[in-house]
C-alpha cells in the first residue's frame, strides 16, 4: 500500500509539473504585445463611471487566493474585481525558495515592467519584514540578508529577491485557466494592462488565503 502511495504521489508530481513546465513554453512563444493605450482609455471609462479622476486615488489590490480573485480599490470603494490564477501548489503561505507558494500578507507595489514571457510584470515587495523574521528565525537567511531586506521595506524599495526565501514575486499575464505559476499570480493579459496603468510604486497589495 505504501509503495502505491509513493507511486500515485510521484505521478501526481509528475503531472503538475508537466503542466508547469507546458505553461511556461508556450508562453515563451509569445508575440502579442500589450496595448496600454487600449487598457488606459478602458481604465479612464472606468473611473468616470464610478466618479473618480485618473488615475484613480488611494489604489489599493486585495486578492482572495482561496476565491481566486483580485480586487483593486480606490478609496476603500471597489473599482473592478478580477480573475486570477495561483501557482502549482497554492494553499498555504510562501516560505522559501521554490516551494510553489504565493506569498500571503501586506506588501506593495516595487516594480513594474513589461516582460517577454508574461506580457507585463507587477512586481510585490515579497519578501515582507514578517517573512525575514521569520526566516531569519528558521536558519533560512543570515543577518546581513535580514537587514537588507528590512532596510529595503522601510524605504519602499524592492526588497532582495536572491535569498533562499525566494522572489520575483508578482502580478503577470498568461491566463487564468488553471494554476500554473510558480508562486505568481496571474491574470488574463487584458487585464494586466488595466492593473498596469494604474497601479504605482508605493501601492498596497494585501494577499488573503
Amino acid at each position: 500500500m505504501l509503495n502505491f502511495r509513493r507511486t500515485v504521489c510521484l505521478c501526481l508530481c509528475g503531472a503538475v509539473a508537466v503542466t508547469v513546465i507546458l505553461s511556461y513554453l508556450k508562453l515563451s512563444q509569445r508575440t502579442t504585445q500589450p496595448n496600454l493605450a487600449s487598457a488606459e482609455k478602458r481604465m479612464r471609462l472606468l473611473c468616470q463611471r464610478k466618479g473618480l479622476p485618473f488615475p484613480p486615488p488611494d489604489r489599493k489590490v486585495i486578492v482572495m487566493k482561496s476565491q481566486r480573485k483580485l480586487i483593486l480599490l480606490s478609496s476603500k470603494r471597489v473599482l473592478k474585481e478580477y480573475k486570477v490564477a495561483l501557482s502549482y501548489n497554492p494553499i498555504g503561505d510562501k516560505e522559501r525558495e521554490g516551494d510553489g507558494k504565493v506569498p500571503e500578507g501586506e506588501f506593495y507595489v516595487c516594480e513594474k515592467h513589461p516582460s517577454r514571457n508574461f506580457h507585463l510584470f507587477i512586481g510585490i515587495s515579497y519578501p515582507s519584514v514578517e517573512d525575514a523574521e521569520r526566516g531569519l528565525k528558521q536558519g533560512l537567511i543570515n543577518r546581513r540578508q535580514y537587514d537588507a531586506i528590512v532596510n529595503a521595506i522601510r524605504n519602499k524599495k524592492r526588497p532582495p529577491w536572491n535569498t533562499p526565501l525566494g522572489g520575483e514575486i508578482g502580478l503577470h499575464g498568461g491566463g487564468t485557466n488553471s494554476d500554473w505559476t510558480i508562486g505568481c499570480i496571474a491574470l488574463e493579459d487584458s487585464d494586466v494592462e488595466e492593473l498596469y496603468v494604474v497601479l504605482q510604486h508605493g501601492d498596497p497589495v494585501l494577499i488573503k488565503p
